[in-house]
């Protein structure tokens, strides 16, 4: 178990007979909780992912653990084996981070105790299933609200310019909203390691709270 910021329990997902001290999975209301936390993932339907079978044996062998304050989380063969997250309010950038190595170290740490280990290509770093995460599979991103600059018709290329990309606030693949507030994150996942990977959220995340205020000062005149 784990202790300290990341102690915290696992859950199974409903109907999966595969972990012993919950062996029918979680309940209807932790279910509700989990889904209202948007911490619990669905039963995929779309064809890209029915094709590479990642509904196999669902729900089986499938949950989250979270620690205590929400802030750490692990998926468990959501569409790959693990998915590891750390999050949290505000812009303490640092704090996450050391979480995510902390939490990495310890899920690690956990399958060595068992004879595993985090199986990692020394060419080509993490191998997930989907292309576009191989290598360090790191996703580093900040919320923020940008309404003027998210509007500008050259908003998409900018982001790319400086390797970002900006997801409406639904996540993946969900529309942008006119609400201004944008997901910014890495677009690499290969060729740079996970602090320049950080490093360049951070810095593209500035430029765009700097454009977007410059916007606001032109508006006002």
């Amino acid at each position: 178990m784990l202790d300290g910021e990341l102690k915290g329990d696992y859950y199974p997902l409903a109907g999966s007979t595969t972990y012993a001290p919950k062996p029918t999975g979680i309940d209807k209301a932790t279910e509700e909780q989990l889904t209202k936390d948007h911490f619990l993932f669905q039963e995929p339907d779309e064809p890209m992912l029915l094709s590479w079978r990642m509904e196999r044996d669902w729900p089986h062998a499938r949950g989250i653990y979270h620690n205590t304050d929400k802030t750490a989380l692990v998926w468990v063969n959501e569409e790959d084996h693990l998915r590891i997250i750390s999050m949290q309010k505000g812009y303490n950038v640092r704090a996450v981070f050391d979480r995510f190595a902390a939490l990495v170290n310890a899920v690690e740490g956990a399958c060595k105790e068992v004879g595993r280990g985090l199986e990692i290509s020394p060419e080509y770093g993490n191998i997930l299933s989907c292309p576009s995460n191989c290598g360090t599979g790191l996703r580093a991103s900040m919320m923020i609200n940008i309404p003027l600059a998210s509007s500008q018709p050259d908003f998409k290329k900018w982001c790319a310019d400086r390797k970002l990309q900006a997801r409406g606030s639904g996540g993946f693949a969900s529309e942008a909203k006119d609400d201004g507030i944008r997901d910014v994150s890495n677009v690499d996942r290969m060729g740079k390691d996970e602090v320049t990977l950080v490093n360049e959220m951070i810095q593209g995340v500035a430029d765009l709270v700097k454009w977007e205020k410059e916007l606001q000062a032109a508006k006002a005149t």
